[in-house]
This record gives structure tokens, sequence and C-alpha cells, in this order.
């Protein structure tokens, strides 16, 4: 009469080691603000607890607020806090490092939180890198991107010089750079633009765009150039054909 029966199983998978939040981005940090967030580490193990944590940037500080115990689903756990910082004087950039802490919880001695900040003066540069599309050698070309005050307040530009770097394409790659106002008659936003001619050996093509400013604390900004240039084309010749001839 019931020859066959069929069971569903169901589980809940609860985490050993809760970390809150996974990662600790500061966001856009104006230059010498500093800036700080709070991270804790909750763990399921008998008597847990953080034995040692390492972050190596010397841009962040690492502070113990406490250890306490939280309720998590019903269960009282051990939970260890800490204050994440950002110092004042962390120069303009990206800053992106590792903190690895070691734990009581024999399986799962070790985690990893990834702490992040953008730090960020009144100049804004959109996108972070001018992209160059090259297809053949000898030809124009023309690729631009923006530099705009944050605050909306204007700032002249008063130097642009182009850093082939290792380019693949060295010398043969010939720029020439301008930078005129987004809005005619405004100093708010300017366009940069990038044009030239193509070299022609194929290669990888990597530089940077210098640009002066009269800003404080951002004198001098650059902005990467990226791009690819590829070999010219070359004609098909079937075996045997005499490519100097055409038929």
């Amino acid at each position: 009469n019931c020859p066959r029966i069929e069971l569903t199983a169901v589980a809940e998978v609860l985490r050993r080691v809760m970390i809150e939040p996974m990662q600790v981005y500061m966001g856009e940090v104006p230059f010498r603000a500093g800036g700080s967030q709070e991270l804790s580490i909750t763990g399921r193990a008998e008597g847990f607890d953080v034995k040692s944590f390492k972050l190596a940037d010397p841009n962040f500080t690492v502070e113990l607020l406490g250890k306490d115990k939280v309720d998590v689903s019903g269960d009282m756990l051990n939970r260890v806090r800490y204050r994440i910082a950002l110092k004042p004087d962390a120069p303009i950039s990206r800053l992106q490092s590792n903190m690895e802490i070691e734990t009581t919880d024999p399986t799962m001695p070790r985690v990893n939180v990834m702490v992040l900040a953008d730090i960020v003066g009144r100049l804004r540069v959109n996108p972070p890198q001018i992209g160059v599309r090259m297809s053949q050698p000898n030809e124009p070309f023309l690729a631009e991107g923006f530099l705009e005050a944050r605050d909306g307040q204007p700032f002249r530009i008063t130097g642009l010089e182009f850093d082939p770097g290792a380019s693949a394409a060295g010398p043969d790659l010939r720029i020439v750079l301008d930078a005129v106002p987004r809005e005619p008659g405004s100093r708010v936003a300017y366009r940069i633009r990038v044009s030239g001619t193509t070299p022609q050996n194929a290669g990888q093509i990597r530089g940077s765009v210098k640009i002066s400013t009269d800003v404080k604390d951002q004198e001098s900004i650059a902005i990467p150039l990226m791009g690819f240039q590829v070999g010219p084309v070359q004609p098909v010749v079937a075996p045997g054909a005499n490519p100097g001839v055409i038929s």
C-alpha cells in the first residue's frame, strides 16, 4: 500500500565566527578629516576570544573597545569589539589593507577583514583613468576625462604633461594635451583632452597625464592613461598565390 516514502531534510548551518561588518569601508573621507568604524567578531566556540590581530597599513589604527556577550538567535555568545580608525594625515589616495585576526576557535583559527578608505581632496578625477582605443598605426585618436571641484569652487589648471612611463609605445606615441572648461566661462570643471597619432608598433600603452593646479594639497594630479595598439591588418594570401599580382 505504500511502497515508497519521500522525506525532506532541512538543516540550518550556523556560522561559527560572525564578523560585522564583513568589510570595513569608510567611503570617501575628506583629506585631513580622518574617520573610524566599529568592527565586532562573535564566535560560537566555548570561551571564544581573539588572540591577536594585524593590520599592516600604518594609515589605520586598531583600538580594542571591549568584550561582552550578545544574544544570537537565543544563544549567548562571546563578542570582541574594535574601532578601526583612519589617521588624519593619510594621503589622498585609495587605501586598501587586510586585517588578519587570530581566534581561539580551532576550526577557524584565522579570519580576514578587508579595510578600505578613499581619501579625497577638493578635486575629483572622472573617470579614474583615461582609456585609449587604437586600432591602426599612424591614425588620429581622441580620448578625454574630467577634473572637477567637489565643493563647486573655481580653480585653475597651471600645467599639463604626458609621462609615457614604461609604455611599449615609448616615444613613438605622439600625444597632445588640452584642458578646456566643461562649461564656457566656468572654472569649476575642466575637460582633459588627450589627442594624437597612434604609434607604428603594436603593444600595450601605459602612461599618465600629469596636471598641475593651484589647489592646496592637490598641486599635482596624475591620471593613468591606458590602451593597446594592435598591429596593422595583414592581407590574406592564398597558398601559392603571388601577393604582388592582383587577379
